[in-house]
């Protein structure tokens, strides 16, 4: 063995000619990072993709068994490595301060995990990554992966959307006319039948079907072309086509070879990027597009303090619009330009979001409860109930407190001295990352494995086949056939550009707590790393440590988290059904409570039970059992998710539609109460203050209903004038509220 130095990292190494990759890894490695990929990466906090993690927990023990096998090899371990798991463990100490302080445990739970299989992952790439090939075959894969994206959005954007409206619109007619027979009472039992399953259809995919919530929702899906790819929010996908495009435009600028092909793709991916329409993916793609020409025809001389001075001029030009927003904050209105309106969306979220953190700067709002602390805050003229602030240092500072928020900062300062120290960006010759062909690839031969079984379990538990996965599982090949024929080589300072891009929108987006979007980064950290880093030999006492820890991580997650949470699901799945189709309530009760009963730190499924018995006291109101079960369901619910509004909000709506039926006044006064604890938890809500305005007033308390009912009209005012429809009252209520001010 013998020590030298790494030109781009400073750090000693250890080499050895006779190390030799493993093929076992990599292959789960892609078979997990695109199934992730694959799944909304918005879903984690809620749990939807809790099995990757789980198995990602694994990663390590197939790490140690490897060692063990080879002898010889070294562990490849750094800075960076260190740092990851800082804020794996500050997510962590959040938690365990979520666990006295009271919060939505079950959320936290869900992202601590994500977070160390996050670690693990991370882990297992680097071990893995011991050749230009293997560095070349996982950065091809995010090539590819981001090229098929972006054909996926392009089919969204001119087919299958109107297809979408196209079937909702039929849905949505047969659910309005089923449901006017309903209120007569003139529905047949196959007809009844048909109805819950649109109830429970609708229900499944969140779609509104009353009021203005509806409204919202419907004119929306008209007038929605943005596309999503495989996930649920365009400024994600927004994050992976900025990446994906300064990676070509590197190839383009770097190969002398044929580039019409790569041009051609480019032109896709571009355009996909545009229709998103996210301002910060697109503002970060052109300075990456800006630092690749200084990178290619500056001065040699002169490209450090190049890259120094583009920084710098950077991170100045933020600063000034963040002032401008602030001085400007009151005059940006509906009509100014929608660039103007976005900075002002952001401005508004940050304000909220230091707002909630200053209740406790050192832990955060905890883990995955970043919304709760936010609504208590946000600001009137905002417009969204976010779930995360839209800024990287807050997402990570909410979630995972100063330890977390830490940890970010030294990695992001570690990335930013190697990138602004490293030499000028070489020739493809001297230190490229090569692309091989992908049948001797393990990561493509698991990214194909994972294609075909999310594609058949999709199939054989829904029956619906999922042509997207069809196209992508064809596509990756032909794309890496491709790539291959090209002979594409890309420097090291190429990829290190496309994670500064993907840095710079986090900036301005959310993702910075959703899995994959991090491992994407922390892909690209790992083939941007050049030569790898090899601290020593593991000994024995270390791999079996290593072992243990996995198989222990495995079995605690599936205890806390896994396990219940799949419990739960199947029996929540169970009650729906039974509830919608067979409308037998005792056999649905049940299986809420067993769900509940799985998963202790869950307030889903008592929500679900108090929306069961309250839709059975709205069949037989003089039957007042299940209204009082429904609001006992509710109140264990708000146990579990103390600092949402949520469930205080859904008992007020109760007792006002109890007293609307009753004219009660005793239940007028008790919505007045619950409609009180909303507003304390999320101020400044139109449809909380009106309600309560409207309850009050039943109640007899002109007091609180004339207060209410002019702070309603104030927030009214404010989103007509930023032109935020789907928040403004109708004309009905808004009379209402002009009348009960005006006594």
């Amino acid at each position: 063995m013998t020590a030298n130095t790494a030109n781009d990292n400073k750090s000693t190494v250890v080499s050895d000619d006779r190390e030799s990759s493993p093929w076992l890894i990599p292959l789960l490695l892609g078979a997990l990072l695109t199934w992730r990929w694959m799944l909304p990466v918005e879903s984690a906090i809620l749990g939807g993709t809790l099995s990757i993690s789980q198995l990602s927990l694994v990663l390590p023990l197939a790490c140690a068994a490897w060692f063990v096998k080879q002898r010889r090899v070294s562990l490849i371990w750094g800075q960076q490595d260190t740092i990851l798991w800082v804020i794996v463990i500050g997510h962590w100490c959040s938690l365990l301060w979520l666990l006295k302080a009271g919060g939505d445990l079950r959320a936290a739970f869900n992202l601590c995990w994500e977070w160390t299989a996050i670690g693990c992952t991370y882990f297992s790439i680097r071990q893995s990554l011991r050749s230009k090939e293997s560095k070349g075959d996982l950065l091809r894969l995010v090539i590819v992966v981001g090229i098929g994206m972006a054909g996926i959005g392009l089919w969204q954007h001119f087919v299958a959307y109107r297809f979408v409206l196209a079937d909702y619109r039929s849905m949505q007619q047969s659910y309005d006319e089923l449901s006017q027979k309903a209120s007569s009472g003139m529905l047949f039992r196959l007809e009844q039948e048909e109805f819950r399953q649109l109830e429970l259809d609708f229900q499944e995919m969140n779609v509104p079907t009353t009021g203005a919530s509806r409204e919202m929702f419907e004119r929306r899906l008209a007038d929605n072309r943005q596309p999503v790819g495989r996930w649920a929010l365009t400024n994600s996908l927004g994050g992976l086509l900025a990446i994906i495009t300064v990676l070509l435009v590197g190839a383009v600028i770097t190969n002398s070879g044929s580039r019409l092909m790569v041009i051609s793709l480019l032109a896709m991916v571009i355009y996909c990027l545009y229709e998103t329409h996210s301002r910060t993916a697109q503002a970060a793609t052109g300075l990456g597009v800006l630092m690749l020409i200084v990178e290619k025809f500056g001065s040699d001389a002169k490209i450090r303090q190049f890259r120094l001075e583009l920084l710098g001029g950077m991170g100045l030009l933020g600063i000034l619009l963040v002032i401008y927003g602030f001085k400007n904050f009151d005059q940006i209105s509906y009509d100014s330009h929608f660039a103007l309106r976005s900075l002002q969306f952001r401005l508004q979220y940050w304000v909220g979001s230091v707002q909630a953190l200053g209740e406790s700067p050192f832990f955060g709002t905890g883990p995955g409860n970043f919304r709760q602390g936010y609504l208590h805050h946000k600001l009137v003229a905002s417009s969204e109930q976010i779930a995360d602030p839209h800024n990287a240092i807050l997402d990570v500072w909410a979630n995972g407190g100063f330890i977390a928020l830490l940890g970010l900062l030294l990695l992001g300062s570690l990335f930013l001295k190697r990138y602004l120290q490293s030499e000028k960006m070489s020739p493809p010759v001297d230190q490229p990352v090569v692309f091989q062909g992908w049948l001797s690839s393990p990561w493509f031969l698991g990214a194909e494995i994972a294609l075909l079984g999310l594609f058949l379990t999709q199939l054989l538990t829904t029956g619906v086949a999922d042509w997207e996965l069809v196209a992508l599982l064809f596509a990756v090949p032909v794309l890496d056939v491709i790539l291959q024929s090209l002979s594409l080589k890309l420097p090291s300072q190429i990829i290190r550009i496309s994670l500064l891009v993907l840095g710079i929108h986090l900036l301005g987006a959310g993702g910075m707590e959703m899995p994959g979007i991090v491992l994407l980064g922390l892909a690209l950290l790992a083939t941007s790393i050049n030569p790898s880093e090899r601290c020593c030999l593991p000994s024995s006492s270390r791999l079996l440590m290593t072992g243990a820890s996995s198989v222990g991580l495995v079995a605690l997650m599936w205890i806390t988290t896994t396990g219940p949470v799949r419990a739960s699901a199947e029996e929540m799945a169970e009650a729906a059904s039974v509830w919608m189709l067979d409308g037998d309530a005792a056999s649905s009760r049940k299986s809420f409570l067993r769900a509940a009963a799985a998963d202790r730190y869950s307030a889903d499924p008592w929500r679900s039970l108090g929306e069961l018995e309250y839709s059975i006291w709205k069949a037989t109101p003089e039957n007042t059992v299940p209204f009082e079960r429904a609001q006992e369901a509710w109140s264990k619910a708000a146990e579990r998710d103390p600092h949402s509004s949520r469930d205080a909000n859904r008992r007020a709506s109760a007792y006002w539609s109890a007293y609307q039926l009753s004219e009660n006044s005793e239940m007028a006064e008790k919505a007045v109460r619950w409609y009180q604890l909303a507003d304390q938890k999320m101020p400044h809500d139109e449809r909380i203050v009106s309600s309560l305005a409207l309850a009050a007033d039943a109640a007899h308390l002109p007091e609180i209903s004339r207060k209410s009912a002019k702070e309603a009209i104030e927030v009214d005012e404010i989103s007509r004038k930023n032109g935020h429809w789907e928040k403004m009252l109708s004309d009905k209520l808004r009379s209402q509220m002009e009348a009960i001010s005006a006594k």
